[in-house]
């Protein structure tokens, strides 16, 4: 598979870079200067046309494709930037995927200029991958719907402008996906306090109401958000690897660095065993997710690399903690982030086994 990426996609990457460095560097993490970081990188991207990549200039965006996004949730989590980015993203590839002509002609336009943002509300206990489990409830009431349900795990519910909440139309059983206005009647958000930083909430939804014109498309989307799952997932699995390769870069350059008993760290056999291990799993996660990126039926590969990149950045992290010592163990040194991070993303949209059986399955096995 070539991995060469155009000049233009060269030029994407390396303003990123210089953006996120400048912006986010990593010694803003974990002080008190880090919140008011988050901020000016979100102005910025909002401000300047990044919310926009992947979306036609048509419909209001900047252009580029799957590419230019993988290129983008790379370099995010080679910074272990703030969620806000990514759930936006994702949200507006969902919109993208099921709306009609007239919902997105009305709505990309505003996503991509960050006019306003949205988030999916989707995960349920109990029903975090499996749509069939759908507890969420769509009533029709003539002039439009109610919905009522509960749901967990929300990213950035609490800054965005709306949710695209899943829920089964009452009438059918058909999987639906709902415009909801954050401050709508019925609607309340709590934070919630997981592994990493990142700001996760859970919705409960008591009759709330939402007009004919808030269901994106219509029928059943099952199919339709089964494979907007595999590109979320595919580009999850490309962020999870830019976070891998940061570790790495850590790793190395402490062990190199570094001495004990007069000679590197590094030179000493069981740590070069370490160094290689991560390097491996690196590879092997990196080449799966461009291929997730870059495939038309995203089922098996998606699954494939979310499967490797999680398991190799779990275990990369613990691994650079043990070669890096006590360095590794204090807030100073932005490995505890990653750690974080790799809790957090290794189960998001479904972790090791979950992946596994979906690879199992596509096999016949």
């Amino acid at each position: 598979m070539d991995l060469s990426l155009t000049p233009e996609q060269v030029g994407l990457s390396e303003t990123l870079q210089r953006l996120l460095a400048d912006l986010y560097p990593a010694a803003v993490l974990s002080t008190d200067e880090e919140p008011r970081a988050a901020d000016r990188l979100w102005a910025e991207l909002t401000g300047s046309g990044w919310l926009g990549v992947g979306v036609p200039e048509e419909l209001g965006g900047s252009g580029g494709g799957a590419i230019e996004l993988a290129i983008i949730f790379r370099h995010l989590g080679r910074a272990v930037a703030p969620s806000r980015y990514r759930s936006a993203v994702l949200a507006r590839l969902l919109v993208r995927a099921l709306a009609r002509d007239d919902q997105l002609s009305e709505i990309l336009p505003v996503l991509s200029a960050g006019q306003q943002t949205a988030t999916v509300a989707y995960a349920e206990d109990g029903a975090e991958n499996d749509p069939d489990h759908m507890a969420t409830v769509a009533k029709h009431d003539g002039a439009g719907w109610r919905l009522s349900g509960a749901k967990a795990l929300v990213p950035d519910a609490s800054s965005a402008d709306f949710l695209i909440v899943a829920a089964r139309a009452q009438y059918d059983g058909a999987l639906a996906f709902f415009r909801v206005n954050r401050a709508a009647p019925g609607l309340s958000i709590t934070d919630r306090q997981i592994f990493s930083r990142d700001p996760y909430s859970d919705v409960v939804l008591s009759d709330v109401p939402a007009d004919s014109a808030a269901r994106l498309g219509s029928g059943d989307s099952t199919a339709t958000y089964l494979r907007y799952r595999d590109s979320a997932t595919a580009l999850t699995a490309m962020e999870m690897v830019g976070s891998l390769e940061r570790v790495h870069e850590i790793m190395i350059g402490h062990v190199t660095s570094r001495t004990q008993f007069g000679v590197p760290v590094g030179s000493f056999q069981a740590v070069q065993h370490h160094a290689a291990d991560v390097a491996i799993a690196l590879a092997g996660a990196r080449l799966a997710a461009w291929k997730a990126v870059v495939s038309h039926d995203q089922g098996r590969p998606s699954a494939i690399a979310k499967a490797a990149a999680g398991r190799a950045l779990r275990n990369a992290t613990v691994l650079a903690h043990q070669v890096c010592g006590g360095m590794g163990y204090t807030t100073e040194s932005p490995l505890h982030r990653y750690s974080e991070r790799a809790m957090t993303y290794e189960i998001l949209l479904g972790g090791w086994d979950y992946q596994l059986e979906r690879v199992a399955v596509s096999l016949g096995l």
